[in-house]
């Protein structure tokens, strides 16, 4: 008779959970397929609804008080951080402004979804390919990942790493999304370096949010 191993689950011991997820439909018995939202990796996007459901424009007042203490000198950050803040706070509309990036950001997110998940034939759909990050969930219990369109086999011998690209790559290449690395999920070297182009080119050409010299970055207005 063969040896038998067991796995011994110890009190204490943990994995990964991912909270309550809505159930979709089933196609037998051990496969259920359920709701999940994603948190894209590498890159930052203006805020829709922050701090928590709030819009961003409810803080303009707030952010225009930070302004007056940074001018003052009341508040505990750096002269150089300040001086890059403080016209950008100063406004009276920073979180407005944060506010209409967020939704055009979306809005150029839905565009390029459109444009590569539709297939050639202008009839189908692509499938989308998930890449999950070592850490796999945030504290939001969204999955850390790279998506991008799936490709055939085939396909994929034909074209480039730059026209397979991800949508994270994607978005940061039009401007409206700001390069944002957090280890350990980070990307691998030929993507990374690929990214960190994209991020300058979208910098330096004044795409998306970086038209407006008064924007500020997704975590510029959470640190705010």
């Amino acid at each position: 008779m063969e040896k038998i191993e067991i796995f011994w689950d110890p009190r204490g011991f943990k994995i990964d959970a991912l909270s309550h997820k809505r159930y979709l439909r089933t196609t037998d018995g051990d496969s259920p397929f359920i709701s999940m939202s994603i948190r894209m990796l590498s890159l930052d996007t203006p805020e829709v609804h922050y701090p928590g459901n709030q819009n961003p424009s409810k803080q303009d007042a707030n952010l225009k008080q930070l302004a007056d203490w940074i001018k003052k000198g009341k508040s505990p950050i750096k002269k150089g951080l300040g001086d890059y803040l403080y016209p950008k706070l100063s406004t009276g509309k920073a979180g407005t402004l944060q506010e209409e990036q967020g939704k055009k950001a979306t809005e150029e997110f839905k565009k390029i979804l459109e444009l590569k998940l539709t297939r050639p034939n202008k009839k189908t759909k692509r499938r989308v390919f998930i890449y999950a990050a070592e850490e796999h969930f945030d504290k939001y219990n969204r999955l850390l990942a790279y998506i991008s369109p799936k490709y055939s086999p085939k396909e994929l011998k034909s074209i480039s790493r730059e026209d397979r690209a991800t949508f994270n790559l994607l978005m940061i290449k039009s401007g409206w999304a700001a390069l944002f690395l957090i280890y350990p999920s980070m990307p691998r070297h030929a993507d990374l370096v690929m990214l960190q182009k994209a991020a300058k080119e979208a910098y330096e050409k004044k795409r998306g949010c970086w038209r407006d010299p008064m924007m500020l970055t997704g975590y510029e207005f959470r640190m705010c």
